[in-house]
């Protein structure tokens, strides 16, 4: 990761509250400096405000010379007029945040669902503009958020605990993210299950800080330092001589003081680049943070997470299986080897290792296993996995590990008391099951719902909470997985979409092959592979010179399809675009994609949800979203519930059919190609489930079906 090092030199008294609050920078050695990641939007609006008030700005060692921007950024106007509604404390120097919304008046709470037509007149919408400065930052409200923002501060008023707002994919939910804090004089929690949503916050919103885990930040130390400590020279945060080392205080951490101090108002600057983005986003009105990281923090930081005014939890419909991961362990043979013999052991000893600690005579948990079976196995796997973590203790004891393997050691050490202690107060709420019932090489345990742990997990954050996605399908689902009362919990669903149907239909007129399993063929059929192939060709030679997006669902139905269209239709080949699982070289070859002109076509698994290009114009679904019925948790959840079955399905092709369009000037074509789309949505009767606009691009799409197929 590229880091930047700036300083501000000059006549800075008057302009020291901005160079602070705004831009974070600190006070040493008689200038202010920072650092920057490379691409961070602070740094070309620090270069139009040092133009502006004649200051010089240094970068990397190097004294800039540079003229303002033809186009300036829409916050140099709040920045110059030293305007309130973007200090990150509210604008009155070091008062506290307020960290909760005034407490309400509770009456007769009901469970209450709303349809939003965006299409008619927003109502209250005037009042909050007015607070807001017409739309603060945005150069245009979108009808989604001048009808949401009024009703979302109704149910907040209302003291409605948990409100799940459901708008479509370019909705702007981030502007309603910005808003709420504001309107309400309180501070919040924002999440997103990616760190690239975090940075998407940031580029859009600099006034917001974010904090990520330590293994993002590098350590300031020396590499005479480090090694001097026994860490490693390169180390992050994450194994650096304050997180590895007993006792060692370093001078560029904070101490609990100074948390303390933070809270209250007063912010604190440190060259760590860690301690320095955790400081300002605790001071900060809007604290981004991914939802692995802020439930980490707020169970074990140090101190823990104070609970704010809002949590605001962007893509909400990932917040199940993220939280569900934070229990997850999956326990190989090989890292048991060695966490319990180390790298460097011979043969010999890890043989013996394996052999004292193998797993036990358990087996896969099935969904037709009784519940004396499983209690039974639970039992002895609680066994073993005491009996790893005592062997570990002892390791840690008599400083068997490296000071590099120690954090990933604790690590491992929490997780299994975490799991110990889950699976002696509900054992039944787990399944455990291994990767080959014979050979034994990995265990694995998940939870089969996170609904009693949540509150305590995550949603505890913020006093109310805001749930935001544009796939949440079935809030009754929603609401049971997260654990959420019904009564406390206020639904506005938005009904219509603000992008013209004719720019985004969704066609599935042209077939391709049945992408699932054939025992005779030990995958899918040779055949089937074929007409996906011949299916995605005839849909790409309507669109010679526009970008397009492939969508197989499963890494096996990608790597068929790249080899059947590189032998049957090798012009279309030429156009397609991969990428392998290495995320940076994933995220440059996206990158790319993203910026370079041309009629490439991406076929990826990865962009299933979450990715975002406005360029592409048409998407091939290829695979219906099921999930396998082969996995133990999916078909005991499946036999409990089929709506939940067929919410997951849904919601992820709407992820997928999301991929088309971003913007209302935006157009793209949506193609499902999966043999078995007709007979599943006739008999699961789909329609149930979709809201309205996405029934429309159904219907668009069988009524230009013949021009555009």
């Amino acid at each position: 990761m590229v880091v930047h090092t700036v300083k501000v030199i000059g006549n800075t008294y008057n302009h020291k509250d901005n160079l602070k609050a705004t831009f974070r920078l600190y006070w040493k050695e008689e200038v202010w400096q920072g650092r920057y990641r490379g691409g961070s939007p602070l740094l070309p609006r620090l270069m139009a405000f040092c133009t502006r008030n004649k200051l010089l700005l240094e970068v990397d060692g190097e004294l800039q010379e540079f003229e303002a921007p033809q186009n300036e950024a829409d916050y140099e106007a709040d920045i110059e007029g030293n305007q309130i509604i973007h200090k990150p404390t509210g604008g009155k120097g070091g008062t506290p945040l307020n960290l909760s919304l005034p407490e309400h008046k509770v009456v007769n709470l009901s469970h209450r669902t709303e349809w939003v037509d965006t299409a008619l007149e927003a109502k209250g919408w005037a009042t909050y503009k007015g607070i807001l400065k017409n739309g603060g930052p945005y150069s245009e409200v979108r009808p989604e958020q001048e009808h949401l923002i009024p009703l979302i501060g109704d149910a907040l008023m209302e003291g409605y605990e948990n409100i799940i707002v459901e708008c479509p994919t370019g909705s702007g939910k981030s502007m309603i993210a910005y808003a709420l804090p504001l309107l309400f004089d309180t501070s919040a929690y924002i999440s997103t299950p990616l760190k690239g949503l975090q940075e998407q916050y940031l580029r859009d919103h600099p006034f917001m800080a974010a904090a990520m885990g330590r293994s993002n930040y590098g350590c300031e130390l020396s590499a005479e330092e480090l090694k001097e400590e026994g860490c490693p020279t390169d180390a992050t945060a994450a194994t650096a001589p304050c997180r590895m080392v007993d006792d060692y205080q370093c001078e560029y951490a904070f101490t609990q003081e100074d948390i303390e101090d933070i809270l209250n108002g007063d912010m604190k600057q440190t060259p760590c680049g860690y301690y320095d983005s955790y400081g300002d986003a605790l001071n900060n009105r809007w604290f981004v943070g991914n939802t692995t990281f802020l439930t980490a923090m707020h169970l074990f930081g140090k101190p823990t997470l104070p609970q704010r005014g809002l949590l605001i939890a962007d893509e909400a419909h990932t917040l199940v299986n993220n939280l569900e991961s934070f229990y997850d362990l999956r326990l190989s043979m090989r890292r048991v080897i060695k966490l319990l013999a180390g790298d460097d052991a011979n043969k010999a000893t890890k043989k013996a290792i394996k052999e004292e600690f193998a797993f036990p005579d358990v087996s896969s948990m099935k969904p037709e296993t009784s519940l004396e079976k499983r209690h039974q196995e639970i039992i002895k796997l609680l066994l073993y996995l005491r009996k790893v973590v005592a062997e570990v203790e002892q390791r840690i004891t008599r400083k068997k590990y490296t000071k590099e393997q120690l954090g990933d050691v604790k690590d491992f050490h929490t997780r299994c008391l975490i799991l110990m202690g889950e699976l002696q107060r509900n054992w039944k709420g787990w399944v455990y099951q291994f990767d080959d019932d014979e050979m034994k090489n990995v265990l694995r345990f998940e939870p089969l719902s996170i609904a009693e742990q949540a509150k305590d997990l995550f949603l505890r954050l913020g006093r109310q909470r805001v749930f935001m996605s544009g796939t949440i399908i079935s809030p009754d689902i929603f609401m049971e997985e997260l654990g959420l009362n019904p009564n406390k919990t206020a639904i506005l669903r938005v009904s219509n979409s603000s992008f013209p149907a004719k720019n985004r239909p969704l066609l599935t007129g042209v077939k391709g092959g049945l992408m699932v399993y054939d025992k005779r063929f030990n995958g899918v059929r040779p055949t089937d592979v074929e007409k996906a192939a011949d299916a995605i060709s005839r849909i790409a030679k309507n669109y010679p010179k526009q970008k397009g997006l492939i969508l197989p669902y499963t890494d096996t139905i990608e790597s068929l399809l790249c080899n059947a269209i590189t032998e049957r239709q090798p012009e279309i080949a030429t156009r397609l675009i991969q990428h392998t699982k290495n995320p940076k070289e994933r995220e440059q070859i996206l990158s790319d994609f993203n910026s370079k002109s041309g009629n490439g076509i991406l076929m990826s698994t990865y962009a299933n949800q979450g990715y975002d290009n406005e360029n592409i114009n048409f998407v091939i679904i290829v695979k219906l979203p099921f999930l396998s019925l082969g996995d133990t948790k999916v078909k005991l959840k499946m036999k409990e519930s089929e709506l939940w079955y067929q919410t997951y399905t849904v919601r992820m092709l709407m992820q997928m059919y999301g991929r088309a369009m971003r913007s209302q000037d935006d157009w793209g074509h949506v193609y499902i190609i999966d043999a078995h789309y007709d007979h599943w949505y006739r008999t699961r009767k789909v329609e149930k489930l979709l809201p309205p606009y996405m029934l429309e691009a159904i219907k668009i799409g069988k009524l230009c079906a013949e021009s555009i197929e």
